[in-house]
């Protein structure tokens, strides 16, 4: 019995700079796609001549859509709608994969019954400055021990069968803009079993090297998760935990006897993270400065965002009506 046939799909935005690259891996890929569709959501650099080019150049099956205005979720849609594979896999511009990747993250759905709907590969967080490295290490520790659940992935590397994309509706084009790998995997994960597939790994060159840039990157997934309604009590604990600081310190200015405590519930927050920092042998630099102030703004960008997902939600402006989970 042959295998099914597999599809890479891909969506696009101003990627100019890291596109070459995550083709060039995919050309190197010891088991071919049978298909590949790019959704291009409207690029201003150079992704689509990059894409032109190396279309021209392959003559597998490779097809382009240009569909300005996407979001994330819409484009994905777009991307799986026009293949024709029964299993679809995922991944993202800023990505490099491991020549093994597609073979392994597609191996579980090659092999099992249909009771197996998504596989989840793993995610390597590559930074470039000292800031950049950090968030890459505080990736790692974040997403450690969670491999077989969608919580700890996104859609740079994952496979799953077109049916259960279909069945779940596909990923919710409803949210503004990020957070839909999480909803969608739950989703399917509420029909189909979901596997872990060791060594699929794809290297994400995530380009957060800066704490502004860190900051934005969280505001923008937590609002879709305060969109979707996920993990609201984790959300509203850490909102509080921050509220409770904040109030504490400006009490001390009229109460000293409340600075202490109010002291070592910022230092709690802010180095929470510094133990497991410091198991994975960064340097007291790195894990007693660097990584504080990372959790600090990846902290505030969490609470902002899922405020403002909640208002989003709330004023109505979505088109689907989440589920809470």
């Amino acid at each position: 019995m042959s295998d099914p046939g597999i599809a890479l799909i891909i969506t696009l935005l101003n990627e100019e700079k890291g596109l070459p690259l995550l083709l060039e891996s995919i050309d190197h890929q010891s088991l071919k796609p049978d298909e590949i569709v790019v959704c291009e959501t409207g690029s201003e650099d150079g992704t689509m001549r990059i894409l032109r080019e190396w279309q021209e150049s392959h003559p597998r099956s490779m097809t382009i859509i240009e569909k300005k205005g996407l979001n994330i979720a819409e484009g994905r849609n777009q991307a799986i709608s026009a293949c024709g594979s029964p299993i679809v896999c995922v991944t993202d511009g800023g990505c490099i994969l491991e020549k093994d990747w597609l073979q392994k993250i597609t191996l579980p759905l090659r092999t099992n019954g249909e009771e197996v709907g998504i596989v989840y590969g793993d995610t390597v967080a590559v930074g470039k400055n000292r800031i950049g490295r950090q968030f890459a290490v505080l990736y790692s520790i974040k997403t450690m021990g969670m491999e077989s659940s969608g919580y700890a992935h996104s859609s740079r590397s994952v496979a799953f069968r077109r049916s259960a994309w279909e069945a779940v509706g596909g990923y919710p084009g409803w949210m503004t803009l990020a957070g839909e790998d999480t909803y969608f995997f739950r989703q399917v994960e509420k029909a189909f079993e979901s596997r872990h597939a060791p060594g699929a790994k794809a290297y994400w060159h995530h380009g957060e090297e800066s704490l502004i840039a860190v900051f934005k990157r969280h505001r923008r997934n937590s609002e879709g998760d305060g969109e979707a309604n996920l993990w609201p009590y984790r959300y509203l604990a850490l909102i509080g935990a921050y509220l409770a600081a904040v109030t504490s310190l400006l009490l001390s200015f009229f109460h000293l006897g409340l600075l202490p405590p109010s002291l070592l519930l910022v230092i709690g927050l802010c180095f929470r993270h510094t133990p497991s920092a410091l198991k994975k042998k960064i340097d007291l630099i790195d894990a007693f400065a660097v990584m504080p102030a990372i959790t600090l703004f990846r902290d505030l960008g969490m609470a902002t965002g899922y405020l403002l997902g909640m208002k989003n939600r709330a004023s109505k402006r979505l088109t689907e009506s989440p589920v809470e989970t």
